[in-house]
């Protein structure tokens, strides 16, 4: 088997978290109220399909510990998505 068939586990789960923080530092930093709400909005939706496909991607590989963290933040985007629909 080449190293090539081997996905870098540690790095699939470091991106997973990074593609996540950026979905919540989106959220974090909205404002319903401002004018750019729409960009924002579209920007978000964009960070939390990325995070959720790193997820995804993350999850096939795991360990154990890894997979129930990346199940935690699968429930904190999908609330994220449950607040904004609730806005809109």
């Amino acid at each position: 088997m080449s190293y090539y068939e081997h996905p870098d586990k540690q790095g699939l789960f470091q991106a997973a978290q990074q593609g996540m923080k950026q979905a919540t530092d989106v959220y974090t930093g909205m404002d319903p109220l401002s004018p750019e709400y729409g960009s924002q909005l579209s920007n978000l939706m964009q960070e939390v399909n990325e995070a959720i496909q790193q997820i995804q991607t993350a999850i096939s590989y795991a360990s154990d510990h890894q997979r129930m963290q990346l199940g935690q933040y699968l429930d904190i985007l999908q609330s994220i998505l449950t607040d904004v629909n609730k806005l809109n």
